[in-house]
Parts: structure tokens; sequence; C-alpha cells
């Protein structure tokens, strides 16, 4: 279910992520840093954030009132 909404490919030192979903994107406008770089589409995290994103958007996913 996680990998409908967002694709991540994991560099090393960068993470590369892409809210796929609508559901997807519009979180990422509400809880991450609009200024975060991006390299094309994709946007570019450090490792050391990835993480706290990633669970962040896992807990949203796993909340009830979430469609």
């Amino acid at each position: 279910m996680f990998r409908d909404h967002l694709e991540i490919e994991d560099h090393g030192s960068i993470v590369r992520m892409l809210p796929i979903s609508e559901l997807a994107k519009n979180w990422w406008e509400e809880n991450v840093d609009p200024e975060c770089p991006m390299m094309g589409k994709y946007y570019c995290v450090e490792h050391r954030f990835a993480y706290d994103i990633i669970n962040g958007f896992e807990c949203y996913l796993s909340d009830g009132d979430v469609a």
C-alpha cells in the first residue's frame, strides 16, 4: 500500500522521493519543508531525515481517517 503512494530511491547520503498519489502529494505539501531540493521531479532528502518522513507518512496511512 505504501509503495502505491511514495516512490523511494536510496542513493546513500541522499534519498530521492516522489509522491505519486494525490494523497501523498497533499501530505508532502503539508508536512515537508517547501524548500526541499529537487532533482528533476524527485525531492532530494538527506538520509538522516528520510526515516522521519517515511515514518510520518506511514503513520498517516495507518490512521483510520485516511480513505
